[in-house]
């Protein structure tokens, strides 16, 4: 799940669909709470814009939610990306990994400073020249005496690592998509216009959080219902809806098969992976599965189909063709039928 999350992020970084909004130009506190809650985008800019240290029809706002409270970024380029990954998140993900509590330093022209308090992000902020007194200061405020600093040549390596971190949930936050079916789908419905490998990411991640979030929830959305007219009402909604919603299921089944296709798609891609061989080219339809692979070691192709028999989900592999390309590159044309569908 961490590279199909990897991958999808800088697409659309490649795209100029999102920006990395380093920690230089976002401001952010961290706000606790004593539930989770789920907030959309315009309710998060009612009640919190006015802490913004910008101008207010300039600040964009990115949420994270937690267990017991939301990170909130402000930035101040509102408009300009249809989406902001904040730097400081990504340093977070990895840093925590490693540490429950630490002031993490990054030392260069203008440095990066994030603290790290019980497995939280307390703050994030950048200065010029952080000198002893100024870490003194902080570790007396934060009652954190771990710090860890890099130099700038290992920053560029510990931010690429930090894509692997990044959890579902910040996806679903960053992009605003809340757990609703109709929402849920929409979006997805969205973002299968991308190309198909990033596409079967973003079903994937969706299909994924979403079965997680009906398994953590049940049983509070059930005590809900028995205590509250209002959900009830939210029910008869859903049902009048229904016809709506089964037409859009039959659009996406249409393409893909939730449990069995677009995981046997991903294991042709982890497959490749592994091995370090170049998918060219990908299509699904009906049980089938055609791919083009490249590579310039023939004994790997062999290797290739064993692996993905032992994926278990497809029944028959066989290579349709194959053909020299260039050099000691050789394109290989296969066709996998699935298992079961």
């Amino acid at each position: 799940m961490s590279q199909i999350i990897k991958y999808f992020v800088n697409y659309l970084l490649e795209q100029k669909m999102m920006k990395l909004s380093i920690i230089e130009e976002t401001f952010y506190i961290y706000k606790k709470l004593d539930k989770k809650v789920t907030l959309r985008q315009n309710i998060i800019e009612l009640n919190y814009l006015s802490e913004s240290p910008y101008p207010l029809n300039k600040t964009q706002i990115v949420a994270i939610t937690e267990e017991d409270g939301f990170y909130l970024w402000f930035n101040k380029e509102k408009g300009a990306y249809r989406y902001y990954l904040p730097e400081a998140l990504l340093l977070f993900r990895k840093i925590i990994k490693k540490h429950s509590s630490v002031i993490f330093i990054v030392n260069m022209d203008i440095s990066k400073v994030i603290v790290v308090k019980d497995s939280q992000l307390i703050s994030s902020f950048s200065k010029h020249n952080v000198s002893q007194k100024d870490l003194r200061l902080i570790e007396s405020q934060y009652d954190i005496d771990n710090v860890v600093v890099l130099d700038k040549e290992e920053y560029s390596s510990f931010l690429e690592e930090s894509f692997n971190h990044l959890k579902p949930n910040d996806i679903f936050n960053i992009l605003d998509i809340k757990f609703d079916i109709k929402s849920l789908f929409n979006k997805t419905i969205h973002f299968s216009a991308l190309p198909l490998f990033i596409s079967v990411g973003v079903i994937s991640l969706s299909l994924f959080v979403y079965n997680s979030y009906l398994d953590n929830q049940n049983q509070e959305l059930h005590n809900k219902f028995k205590n509250s007219k209002l959900l009830t009402i939210k029910v008869r909604d859903k049902i009048e809806n229904v016809d709506n919603l089964n037409k859009i299921f039959k659009t996406l089944s249409h393409e893909f098969d939730y449990k069995d296709k677009i995981m046997a798609i991903s294991a042709i891609m982890q497959v490749s992976e592994e091995l370090n061989v170049t998918i060219f080219y990908i299509n699904s339809y009906n049980t089938n599965i055609d791919f083009i692979i490249k590579t310039q070691d023939t004994s790997k192709i062999p290797l290739f189909t064993n692996k993905l028999f032992e994926t278990n989900f497809f029944s028959n592999i066989k290579n349709v063709s194959s053909q020299k390309v260039k050099g000691k590159v050789i394109k290989v044309t296969m066709n996998a039928k699935l298992e079961h569908i």
